[in-house]
């Protein structure tokens, strides 16, 4: 009897003992989990360093509030730093001339002999690059290594309008600026005495719309 009640008496204490350690462990694990759901609610919420929000950037976090979108300029980006070292090392102009629009387009030019008119005249494109400014367009021929520069003032640019395309204009409808020259007062659109810059080639209609459009405006405030 007094064996049984030992044995009795040693269970119940190894139970308690066993009870008060799990008790132990998940409150210990509770501590922990709470530390952690803290944490991570912080790194999630606090828009730390380390954030995921600021390292998914525009990323949406789902359940997380919707923000308005930015407000888009209608203008185009600062000029790039690439643009503007171009307008000053190629072209040189000052540091507070900045770039309105560029283009990707060639600038389409006709020769002739100079020594005899036994051959006809040959037309060339030069690839290269239309920068407009708020004072003259200037384009760049860059081909195998070389850069052109070919600047022309606004105010110098008599008028402005679409050139169709012909066979010896690449197929491509294009810019043609006609320039103020001296006793070309009365000059029909499109006079071969007339001294004018053809660009063409443009990688879209589009852009070629809004190279005209520009360009109107451009030369027409300078008029």
């Amino acid at each position: 009897r007094d064996v049984a009640g030992k044995l009795s008496a040693d269970a119940a204490e190894a139970a308690r003992d066993v009870a008060g350690k799990l008790r132990g462990d998940i409150s210990e694990l509770a501590g922990e989990f709470g530390s952690a759901f803290s944490s991570v609610s912080s790194w999630f919420g606090g828009g730390g360093a380390d954030s995921p929000a600021q390292q998914l950037g525009e990323a949406h976090v789902p359940g997380a509030p919707t923000a308005a979108p930015a407000a888009v300029s209608p203008l185009r980006a600062p000029t790039s730093r690439d643009e503007q070292k171009v307008l000053q090392t190629v072209f040189g102009l000052s540091a507070s001339e900045r770039t309105i629009e560029s283009f990707a387009c060639t600038l389409h030019q006709t020769y002739t002999c100079a020594h005899n008119d036994y051959t006809p005249e040959v037309a060339m494109a030069f690839r290269g690059t239309l920068y407009l400014t708020d004072k003259r367009a200037a384009f760049n021929v860059e081909e195998r290594g070389r850069k052109i520069p070919l600047v022309v003032e606004h105010e110098e640019v008599k008028r402005v309008y679409r050139e169709r395309a012909s066979a010896g204009s690449n197929g491509k409808d294009g810019v043609r600026l006609v320039l103020h020259t001296e006793g070309d007062e009365n000059e029909a659109e499109g006079d071969d005495e007339a001294v004018f810059v053809v660009f063409n080639a443009f990688g879209s209609k589009g852009e070629l719309d809004s190279c005209l459009g520009l360009l109107e405006h451009l030369t027409s405030d300078k008029r």
